[in-house]
């Protein structure tokens, strides 16, 4: 792999999250109960869930600081469900182990808002729902049977009509949705530094610019190496999603990274304030390249979907984001864009995150498919439990096999067709 820019991005989370504690890095021989690598949503969510189930003696490495990938760059969207629909998920998997996907999935953002009142996370939280728009007929058939199946669960959740949708995002053109009051909005980097705060007041051990460089067997314990250090731990749960490199043989060949990126303007004027997104909802459509968009607590709209592949956060690389804001919002071609970065999505061909036991006391939580607030956080509790015995028959996510996509080698050229014919689909078939 190439060098990696460890620096923040110059991002509106980076720029208005509570402060960094500053850590340090993992120097000489520690040995842990239990391991962690990655420091996001994830890898925190499985300490502080250990730390609270009272393993002492607990160490999380991550390769830059707490944040510094996906979790804290991500649209703070706390998104109710995996993208899958229910009906889906049981004709995949059966009635036993759907329903138990189904109703962890609805559980996942409860979680997110439980830890936030329970360790008092400063995160700028909203709970007033995600809103799921359509942009087109067969959007429409598709958010109307979802919606039916969630409200068949018990989902709190209600049909909205285009009227409706225009008066509470102030985008005309969407013809019908729903809202899901499960949902809410956070800033993503002050809730992964609030969660990082808290594992360390029960005594969770995190270092910082401590990537893991080898991770093996060595006698009756597994030994994980970066470049000052080691760390030898009974069990280790390796929590890298979309930044998975080639630490453990074929991980990384189960998920395809893409590059998502972000905008956002300066804040709006009250004019303005008053119509877009007047109720501070967070929002997505149904187009195949999604765009989702928000707006913080000082009233700066942040919009986000596929961008350039590079990942480079250089400003011709925004372009066709920042076009589908002035879509989206014409009277915004006035407002200044502030801020631009860029994060990397994991991908899985089943849109569901995987958990893997690669070897006697090994797991891996990864492929959260652009709902990483919810689905990650949920993710670390279903790993703590299982790195502490709990029966994998009974956690919600089922343990698969490590199966590699194919022809992943390629994966950036079929990519690119992809993403082609999926724009074209958008315009004709929306």
């Amino acid at each position: 792999m190439g060098q990696i820019n460890l620096k923040m991005p110059n991002s509106l989370w980076a720029s208005t999250a509570t402060p960094a504690t500053e850590r340090a890095q993992l120097r000489g021989e520690h040995r842990a109960d239990i391991a962690i690598i990655g420091a996001g949503f994830c890898g925190l969510s499985a300490a502080l869930h250990l730390a609270e189930a009272g393993i002492e003696r607990i160490v999380l490495l991550d390769a830059a600081e707490p944040g510094w990938g996906a979790s804290g760059r991500n649209g703070g969207q706390v998104v109710p469900g995996f993208r899958s629909d229910p009906d889906d998920i049981i004709a995949r998997y059966g009635s036993e182990t759907g329903k138990k996907l189904i109703a962890a999935s609805a559980e996942a953002a409860d979680l997110v808002f439980e830890l936030i009142d329970n360790y008092g996370i400063d995160c700028d939280a909203r709970r007033n729902g995600w809103i799921q728009c359509a942009a087109g007929p067969r959007g429409l058939e598709a958010v109307q049977h979802r919606a039916a199946q969630w409200q068949q669960r018990g989902a709190d959740i209600s049909l909205l009509t285009e009227r409706d949708l225009t008066s509470l995002t102030g985008v005309h053109g969407y013809v019908g949705g729903f809202i899901n009051r499960q949902g809410g909005q956070i800033n993503p980097l002050s809730y992964v530094r609030g969660l990082a705060v808290a594992a360390e007041s029960l005594g969770v051990s995190i270092f910082s610019s401590s990537p893991a460089r080898r991770l093996e067997r060595v006698g009756t314990r597994w030994e994980i190496a970066t470049p000052e250090g080691v760390v030898r731990a009974h069990r280790v749960i390796v929590c890298t999603n979309a930044h998975t490199d080639g630490l453990w043989p074929g991980l990384r060949r189960t998920l395809i990274p893409i590059v998502s990126s972000v905008v956002a303007t300066e804040p709006l004027p009250a004019s303005l304030r008053a119509t877009i997104l007047p109720g501070g909802h967070s929002v997505a459509d149904t187009r195949r390249l999604i765009s989702w968009f928000g707006i913080d607590r000082d009233g700066r709209v942040i919009l986000g979907g596929r961008g350039a592949q590079s990942g480079k956060d250089r400003p011709n690389e925004f372009r066709a984001v920042e076009q589908r804001l002035y879509r989206a919002f014409p009277a915004l071609r006035d407002v200044a864009i502030s801020f631009r970065w860029s994060g990397l999505v994991a991908l899985t061909l089943d849109h569901l995150p995987h958990v893997h036991e690669l070897a006697a006391g090994l797991f891996a939580g990864i492929g959260f498919n652009g709902r990483g607030v919810a689905m990650a956080t949920m993710m670390g509790k279903s790993l703590a439990e299982r790195a502490m015995d709990r029966h994998p028959d009974s956690l919600p996510l089922p343990v698969v096999p490590v199966s590699g996509i194919p022809f992943h080698a390629f994966r950036a050229l079929g990519l690119a067709a992809a993403l082609q014919g999926k724009k074209l689909q958008d315009i004709f078939l929306p």
